[in-house]
């Protein structure tokens, strides 16, 4: 799938959940689009911010660079 689509797929479920993506973390799943799935990073970011007790309405850049660091994905993202 091409980086575009996989980008808009991401979008589509962040505004689908109700939440928008800040400057920043869109620029970083720009960019993370060209190595992994961005949906999956932000799915994991929605169920992250609606299990907390701090709600946003935005998901932050920190947020996913925090959740791919502690994931599987760190590898395909930051590779050694």
């Amino acid at each position: 799938m091409r980086e575009t689509e996989k980008l808009r797929q991401a979008v589509e479920l962040t505004l689908d959940a109700g939440y928008q993506l800040a400057k920043g973390a869109f620029e970083f799943l720009t960019l993370f689009s060209e190595t992994g799935d961005p949906a999956e990073i932000v799915g994991k970011a929605i169920r992250k911010i609606e299990s907390s007790n701090q709600k946003s309405f935005f998901i932050e850049r920190s947020l996913l660079e925090e959740l791919v660091e502690n994931s599987q994905i760190k590898e395909e993202f930051y590779p050694s």
